[in-house]
């Protein structure tokens, strides 16, 4: 899931499907094909962000980390996204702090950006950062890495799909622990969530909570906003066949709605 930035209309997120950084409209709109980027909507979802941007500060522990940003990453110019590109250049501008950055997205793993100590250049297509969305970031040291941001103000909608999601939780009213997470999702007609799993650095391991017809397996763990998080959806059975996704926005608006269609 992207964000796209448009100076005359609020903040529209989009899914990148065609491997090109940004959004690029469809050819035939009346006909998107599978290859195209996909916005959720034509409305869009009103994200309220600060004003003036801020250095926001990313700790992290040597090795592999699954974070989320709970600011919009940014250049610092009218909002303008933050790329993977741009994270790395600033994570290693004094040190050797930070050698990838990946995202989770349609069932597998992207490739992400890498960064070449040796020649101090990024490798791979480069793809914005942006809020509501896990990553993983591997770093080479214990590291705290401080970028431009601007602070949410606003509760973020997420676009859950069948399967595995890898998400961030930002700006709700109501702190979530995963059984409560797993409740809120499940009060969404077409949607069962049964697991939310993510990532202790320091035990290298995943750590995981699952809720199924009442048994509960695993430890419950709050949710913070600082972290990824993988979501399974196990029942997705929205009432348009032609839905791919629906929203979960509990403090927000359009809880419930279909994210995506084709």
């Amino acid at each position: 899931m992207e964000l796209l930035v448009n100076q005359k209309t609020p903040y529209f997120f989009y899914i990148e499907r065609n491997g090109v950084s940004g959004y690029q409209p469809p050819k035939n709109e009346q006909k998107i094909e599978l290859s195209e980027d996909l916005i959720y909507s034509e409305t869009g979802f009103v994200i309220s962000l600060s004003q003036t941007a801020s250095a926001q500060n990313i700790s992290l522990k040597q090795g592999i980390n699954i974070i989320s940003f709970n600011f919009h990453p940014s250049q610092g110019k009218e909002s303008k996204s933050l790329t993977s590109s741009d994270f790395l250049l600033l994570a290693n501008a004094v040190d050797r702090n930070i050698s990838r950055i990946s995202y989770f997205a349609a069932g597998q793993w992207n490739g992400g950006t890498s960064y070449d100590f040796e020649n101090n250049e990024t490798k791979g297509v480069p793809f914005d950062l942006v809020f509501g969305k896990g990553y993983v970031v591997v770093a080479e040291q214990d590291c705290t890495i401080s970028i431009p941001g601007y602070n949410i103000e606003s509760p973020v909608p997420l676009a859950f799909s069948s399967g595995w999601n890898l998400v961030g939780v930002h700006g709700q009213k109501e702190a979530y622990t995963a059984k409560t997470f797993i409740e809120s999702i499940n009060t969404i007609e077409g949607l069962k969530a049964n697991n939310v799993t993510w990532w202790p650095t320091s035990r290298g391991m995943y750590q995981g909570y699952q809720l199924q017809n009442g048994q509960e397996y695993g430890q419950d763990f709050p949710i913070s906003p600082i972290n990824g998080y993988f979501v399974r959806i196990a029942e997705f059975t929205p009432k348009e066949d032609t839905c791919k996704s629906l929203i979960w926005n509990p403090s927000g608006e359009m809880n419930g709605e279909c994210g995506s269609n084709n």
